[in-house]
């Protein structure tokens, strides 16, 4: 397994199979539970970032516009839409966490 504080990869070595059924994996139960992982995760990703990252220019420019550009994303290009209410509640939230780790790197820069 690759080592990454957040999004870690499985790298195989050996043959792979396929499953005969699908898996049902919901990632989060609640808003209140997506939220408490926001948090968690924007914090692990500003981590990561930080450790890469000195221009304090760049950062407000990623955190000002990851918030516009990950709800067209989501909601335009990966027809989000589509899902009508709920779909713009997920992307509205996950705008949000591209800003807020954004915004948590910030702070970590300028302290």
């Amino acid at each position: 397994m690759q080592q990454r504080e957040v999004h870690e990869k499985i790298i195989v070595d050996g043959k792979i199979g396929y499953l005969r059924e699908p898996i049902i994996r919901y990632t989060y139960y609640s808003l209140n539970d997506f939220i408490k992982k926001m948090q968690i995760y924007s914090s692990l990703s500003a981590e990561e970032i930080f450790k890469f990252t000195t221009a304090k220019t760049n950062i407000i420019l990623k955190m000002t516009f990851s918030l516009f550009f990950t709800f067209f994303k989501m909601f335009i290009l990966r027809l989000g839409f589509l899902d009508g209410l709920r779909g713009f509640i997920l992307e509205v939230l996950y705008s949000f966490y591209s800003f807020l780790k954004y915004a948590k790197v910030w702070e970590k820069l300028w302290k």
